[in-house]
């Protein structure tokens, strides 16, 4: 299992196949699970999070975000402002959050 966490500034992070947690604290981040069951989060700034394959939790933050579910059963809540949205493959639980958000299963 890795972790990662990132800066106020704009951080890539990259896990691989086991469980990673990510957090991606501030800054316009692009954060990818990989394969594994990983836990990811945006922070503040627009973020986009990308769960990949594995049942993940992702969570996006402040910001105007762009979420992306992979394959598996994910968990996924966009938070505040205005977020995209793709659940994908599995059978996703999907919450915007506060914001005028855009969501595909």
């Amino acid at each position: 299992m890795a972790k990662f966490k990132g800066s106020n500034g704009d951080d890539v992070f990259s896990g691989g196949a086991g469980k990673d947690k990510i957090d991606g604290r501030g800054g316009d981040d692009v954060l990818s699970g990989q394969a594994g069951d990983d836990k990811i989060k945006g922070g503040d700034g627009n973020d986009m999070l990308d769960g990949g394959k594995g049942k993940d939790d992702l969570k996006g933050g402040d910001g105007d975000d762009t979420i992306y579910g992979g394959r598996g059963n994910d968990t996924i809540f966009g938070g505040a402002n205005d977020d995209t949205i793709y659940g994908e493959d599995g059978a996703d639980e999907i919450s915007g959050g506060s914001g005028i958000n855009t969501i595909y299963g």
